[in-house]
């Protein structure tokens, strides 16, 4: 009995051991999705229907702890809204970016065949002193 006693207390103890420790020693990633500013964008003229388009977003991050991914885009009628979106490292010593050069970043718009007459394109810009979203305002007529 005094055996049982202790191959069981020696059970219990490690199973408690094995419980109180933690498995997931790795240190968590913390990160935002911010938008960055568009400074200028390079857009055609002019659209076909279903044809599609590179649009040329130029633009800089603020810092280094901001890293592209990808756009946010949402579509009302025909007025279409795009933010460069990015991943911001949060609990971060961040570093601003010592490049004078513009990133770029390539959005593809496929214009449909059953296109409207235009499209109007807001690329975000900024917010102004009272909060409100400015945007780079573009309309681009579709053709044949």
């Amino acid at each position: 009995m005094k055996r049982f006693l202790m191959l069981f207390a020696g059970s219990l103890t490690m199973a408690l051991m094995l419980a109180s420790c933690s498995l997931d020693n790795d240190p968590k990633v913390n990160f935002d999705i911010d938008f960055v500013a568009a400074d200028s964008v390079s857009i055609p003229a002019y659209f076909k229907r279903g044809q599609s388009y590179p649009f040329t977003i130029y633009y800089k991050r603020p810092d280094d702890c901001h890293f592209d991914n990808g756009f946010y885009a949402t579509r009302s009628g025909n007025t279409i809204t795009i933010a460069i979106q990015n991943i911001v490292l949060a609990n971060t010593q961040c570093n601003p970016v010592q490049s004078t050069a513009s990133d770029v970043a390539t959005f593809n718009f496929q214009c449909p065949f059953e296109a409207v007459d235009h499209y109007t394109f807001k690329f975000y810009k900024s917010q102004d002193t009272y909060g409100q979203d400015q945007f780079i305002e573009v309309t681009v007529p579709v053709g044949p």
